[in-house]
């Protein structure tokens, strides 16, 4: 996703702390990823950063001569399910 201001290479941990430092209210109110396990550093680093794991769907892809699970993790923008949309 492109962000208005900023290079398409950007790191995604420059929007972390963008999102929730008073600026408008974005008009997305969760984020959601699906890592592919057993990536460690992907997961950490998404956990580092607010988000929390879900669950996992297993043994749902075929990678490189094995099966592999993914991870759902999420993030909320803002309040979350605390409030009205």
């Amino acid at each position: 996703m492109s962000h208005p201001g900023r290079s398409a290479a950007a790191p995604a941990t420059s929007c972390s702390g963008t999102c929730s430092r008073g600026a408008p209210k974005p008009a997305i109110e969760m984020v959601a990823v699906i890592a592919t396990a057993p990536n460690q550093a992907s997961i950490g680093l998404h956990l580092k950063h607010g988000f929390r794991r879900i669950g996992t769907i297993e043994a749902c892809g075929y990678k490189q001569g094995s099966w592999v699970d993914s991870v759902i993790l999420q993030r909320a923008l803002g309040p979350g399910a605390g409030t009205l949309p």
